[in-house]
């Protein structure tokens, strides 16, 4: 999405306030190394991007940071670090800055000062001549990311070539050492041939004693290799696993809320553990079957060369391999994907059913759900059956087919033997080189239904991927925009389907910056439509919703959403503790902030009556035993943390008494004037508290003015109607 660029100068000291957050993110007395480079590196680079960007890059764990640390947090800022290589001496200047690298670990910033290059040390903040540098070390230039490319063609195309792009030198090495496994494995067939041959025909000992040695070096070298490939192959697994994971979490964050706010969140669960399955490619039997099989020419060329016509053998039998490969996996691919969404049917229902547990409990529904279930699992355990058969039959064929391969090679072998045409050590040979050359077909068919399952992950990756994010991850505006908070609605019009009745119609008013605007209407009147389509969650069909004059289409929707302070009407907590939850809506706050933002919210007596106070831990499922009221607060504290232009407040006095009400009224009071409020409640009191009151009916707007005169047409009685003339 190109969002607008605005101009306008940054914040004075902007360093400085960098430098605060992220030892208020931090709380350390002395900030790490890696992240004082990126503060400085960040600053000569002329870079005006906000504190809360800065933060929001910073691993959750900052601590022990490297080198590959410093990379991914410019490269969550929108920036690519690429290895350069080149001696200090001979470093152009029109690449700082940049950074250096000491052998011992050491990071340096480089620039050009007075035509030189110099390096900063980012603890001290000294500045040196980068040649007095005397450890050698490797240079890493900065270059802007191009988020406009990833908008052209196929996104999920574009990013599996840069994913194989990024793997390429390590499949060559995994794919060359293969070669040498293979060409290792050639030596024990031609000395079975020459003892047979050499050896036993002339009974020589000697050469006995060289053959032998010469295997066994030949065993050991690929012994060696073979424990160099698993390396490489479980490295490049758990990156690739490492990958997809993160770019699949990332990308269903960053996907407009449309696309996942209504889908289950069991399937959502059983499509993410479908991507398991692509780790297999580079780890375990499929992979070492991938990796041997282009080398089955090498050792048909070999029974070519010692065996001559019977290379027939093993051509043929691969022939009938292809071919019943063909004639099956169309089978086995429906049965594996029936059989997969029948266990994602399942797998969805336990994960919504474990999430809904206490209102099955509530409901003493439990039979039903566990009839349902009885249901699911058994058209499980049946595809799973038909799956099973189908894959036993398909490896009873395959084992066959290897036994089929001996006693053909064995029968043509003796035919030519007695023929004079190859020797007996040759058939022997032979026959291992035939095995050898099936193995890899065999495996293929073992692992056929596993092939058809990586498959469906990759076209479920592919399904994913394809769709543009509202907002690529690090792409934001690159400098602070200071907003006034003025919101208009200009002739608004969204449904949620396209059969659906519309939930805003044509949608008209302006709301001035610092004004207070209540919005009351019945359940289903467009309430919380109106408040989700100012945080840009939803795009008007008709209309337009502008921030300050701006369509919001044209401004960066996450951007957008973290500029604005939101309390919804439903509120939770995220495992950790009560600090970390209310910081997420700034994580560049100080203490201070955070305990006059609880003040305002009134829980500030609460937290610090807690025997843990702020460092309580919210532990996974324990948000479902805290009061809802205490999860409104923390939500309101959340809001005064940000300082927003605009807050939007969901019916944020539910379940409030009469002291946290009138410490609720101070602190709107309080900001007044200064933030754009816009509350949606029930309440007459909290409606003449604002500057102006909205009505909503049926998506439109039924009534707007003053509080007091509103509510007087609201509550009014209806007049009667006059009684006809010569009524009695």
């Amino acid at each position: 999405m190109t969002g607008v660029v605005l101009h306008q100068p940054p914040p004075k000291n902007l360093a400085r306030l960098w430098r605060k957050a992220a030892f208020n993110r931090t709380g350390v007395e002395e900030l790490e190394p890696v992240i004082s480079a990126l503060l400085v590196l960040l600053e000569q680079m002329g870079w005006k991007g906000s504190a809360h960007r800065i933060i929001d890059a910073i691993p959750y764990e900052a601590v022990d940071l490297t080198i590959h640390d410093l990379r991914d947090m410019m490269s969550r800022l929108g920036f690519r670090t690429v290895r350069l290589k080149s001696t200090k001496k001979k470093l152009s200047l029109r690449l700082c800055p940049c950074i250096y690298q000491t052998r011992g670990g050491k990071i340096y910033i480089v620039i050009d000062q007075d035509d030189e290059a110099y390096a900063i040390d980012p603890v001290s903040g000294g500045s040196m001549p980068l040649a007095s540098i005397r450890s050698r070390g490797t240079f890493f230039v900065v270059e802007r990311i191009d988020r406009e490319a990833n908008d052209e063609g196929d996104r999920s195309a574009l990013w599996f070539r840069n994913l194989y792009l990024q793997f390429q030198p390590l499949i060559r090495k995994a794919f060359a050492i293969s070669f040498f496994i293979n060409l290792m494995a050639l030596t024990i067939p031609l000395a079975i041939m020459m003892i047979y041959d050499q050896v036993i025909a002339k009974e020589s000992k000697e050469t006995l004693y060289y053959v032998a040695s010469g295997v066994s070096i030949a065993l050991g070298f690929e012994l060696i290799l073979r424990l160099i490939r698993s390396k490489e192959q479980a490295y490049i697994g758990a990156r690739f696993d490492y990958l997809v994971g993160t770019k699949v979490f990332e990308q269903i964050l960053h996907l407009a809320p449309v696309f996942t706010e209504r889908a289950p969140v069991g399937g959502q669960v059983s499509r993410i553990r479908s991507f398991e399955s692509l780790r297999e490619i580079f780890s375990g039997t499929l992979a070492n079957t991938i990796l041997d099989l282009p080398f089955v020419v090498l050792f048909i060329a070999v029974i070519g060369f010692i065996a001559g016509p019977m290379v027939a053998v093993p051509l043929i039998l691969a022939a009938i391999y292809a071919i019943l490969g063909a004639i099956i996996m169309p089978e086995i691919r429906a049965r594996s994907q029936a059989a997969g969404e029948v266990r994602s049917a399942r797998y969805s229902f336990l994960v919504e059913m474990l999430w809904q547990l206490r209102q099955v409990k509530q409901r003493c529904s439990e039979d039903r759900w566990k009839k349902r279930f009885r249901e699911l699992s058994g058209d499980a355990a049946w595809e799973n059956l038909q799956v099973s058969r189908l894959q036993g039959n398909v490896q009873n064929i395959a084992q066959t087919l290897m036994m089929a391969a001996g006693v053909s090679t064995l029968v043509f072998g003796v035919y030519g033997v007695m023929n004079g045409t190859i020797s007996l050590g040759a058939l022997v040979a032979t026959m291992m080189l035939v095995w050898r050359i099936l193995s890899p077909l065999q495996a293929l068919f073992n692992v056929s239904n596993r092939i058809e399952q990586m498959q469906n992950g990759m076209r479920q990756l592919k399904s994913i991927l394809r769709f543009s994010p509202e907002q690529e991850p690090g792409d934001a505006p690159q400098t602070v925009v200071d907003y006034k908070g003025a919101i208009e609605f200009n002739r608004v019009s969204m449904r949620y389907k396209s059969d659906a009745n519309p939930a805003m119609l044509g949608v008209s008013f302006k709301v001035k910056a610092g004004e207070m605007l209540a919005i009351t209407g019945h359940s289903g009147s467009g309430k919380t439509t109106l408040a989700k389509l100012i945080l840009g969650l939803y795009r008007p069909q008709a209309g337009a919703v502008t921030l300050d004059k701006i369509d919001i289409r044209q401004l960066h929707p996450i951007t957008l959403r973290q500029t604005l302070a939101y309390v919804p009407q439903s509120n939770h907590v995220f495992p950790g503790t009560l600090y970390e939850n209310l910081t997420l809506a700034d994580p560049t706050v100080s203490f201070a902030q955070v305990r006059k933002a609880c003040r305002q919210a009134g829980i500030l007596d609460t937290i610090e009556a807690l025997p843990e106070g702020f460092d309580t831990e919210f532990k996974e499922g324990l948000q479902t035993q805290v009061p809802q009221s205490f999860l409104r607060k923390i939500a309101l504290g959340r809001a005064f943390l940000r300082k927003a232009p605009v807050m939007i407040l969901d019916e944020p006095a539910g379940s409030m008494d009469e002291k946290d009400e009138a410490t609720f009224i101070e602190a709107l009071e309080r900001a007044r004037g200064t933030q754009t409020i816009i509350m949606i409640t029930q309440r007459p009191s909290h409606m003449r508290l604002c500057d102006r009151l909205m009505v909503l009916k049926e998506g439109q707007i039924d009534m707007l003015g003053k509080p007091n005169e509103v509510l007087d047409k609201m509550f009014a009685k209806p007049k009667p109607k006059p009684k006809p003339e010569g009524a009695s």
